[in-house]
């Protein structure tokens, strides 16, 4: 369950970004592979005393960017999601990360969002090092 380690990489970031302030509001994008369920235990395990326990969490879904290998259609799903177009199947040319920070704001500054950059994300998001 990789998922754990993802989480408290995101949650120290989160911590570090923040500067420790508390969040009101937090949102991720999960990628295929990721299982809700154990992603949002992990956080909250994770997080429980910390400033980033009050926040509201809301976690997206995201799919891989795929290619048809017989018509060349572009679409989002899994790697075994067959070509809306033709039904032929298709090849992943950017795959969706398994965790990113998308958005966050602190409950000083409600209105201030920062962006996933500014909480350490690279563009291809946190992956499993192990």
């Amino acid at each position: 369950m990789h998922e754990w380690g993802l989480v408290g990489a995101a949650a120290s970031a989160l911590t570090e970004a923040s500067g420790a302030v508390p969040l009101a509001r937090v949102v991720f994008e999960i990628g295929p592979g990721m299982d809700s369920e154990v992603v949002d235990a992990a956080w909250t395990s994770t997080v429980a005393g910390s400033g980033l326990a009050g926040a509201e969490v809301r976690w997206e879904q995201v799919q891989d960017a795929l290619a048809c290998l017989s018509c060349g259609s572009e679409y989002r799903g899994s790697a075994l999601t067959p070509c809306p177009s033709c039904g032929g199947s298709g090849l992943v040319v950017t795959a969706a990360p398994e965790i990113a920070i998308v958005e966050w704001t602190s409950e000083v500054d409600v209105g201030a969002t920062a962006a996933a950059t500014d909480a350490g994300r690279t563009d291809a998001g946190w992956t499993d090092a192990g």
